[in-house]
């Protein structure tokens, strides 16, 4: 994996663990792909990368990637073209998940519909990005010190003398 892609942590789907269809190689190909995930669960790792992961050959991944994608664990969303660009691939983490295309509005209601969807999916409450309009309250430590250095400027002001003008 390069350094620019690489993960400390995946997150894959819990279904998979108790799969009897899974067999250990398939298992790993799985994990190895939502280690190249975003947070929606899309990666555009090509196959050549996860050969060399793996240390496989192409055609292994290729057979490990067509069994997931028949058992429902992923799906290619776009077609890559070899040596151009990979294939676009989602992790499919539960049966319930929506479709791309049910998430692909750009509004913000269709992001708010999205989210539901997710959330929904996967039983969390949606949870969307808005920048907060309340400002925090200052702790008592801070507003003694800025009571202090209010005083101490006071002070210096009332002890400089003015200079005469001319």
């Amino acid at each position: 994996m390069s350094d620019n892609n690489r993960r400390q942590f995946f997150i894959a789907p819990i279904r998979a663990l108790s799969d009897e269809q899974l067999t250990f190689g398939t298992f790993k190909v799985l994990c190895v792909i939502c280690s190249y995930c975003n947070k929606e669960g899309i990666t555009w790792v090509s196959q050549k990368s996860l050969s060399e992961d793996m240390k496989v050959t192409r055609q292994a991944i290729t057979n490990q990637i067509m069994k997931l994608k028949s058992l429902g664990y992923i799906e290619i969303i776009k077609k890559g073209h070899r040596n151009v660009h990979s294939n676009t691939i989602r992790v499919i983490f539960n049966e319930h998940q929506p479709d791309v295309d049910q998430l692909e509005e750009t509004s913000f209601d269709g992001q708010k519909k999205g989210m539901d969807m997710i959330s929904k999916a996967f039983n969390k409450p949606p949870q969307l990005d808005r920048p907060s309009s309340t400002k925090r309250a200052e702790s008592p430590l801070v507003k003694a010190m800025k009571e202090q250095i209010k005083r101490i400027k006071s002070r210096d002001t009332e002890d400089t003398p003015e200079c005469p003008k001319k």
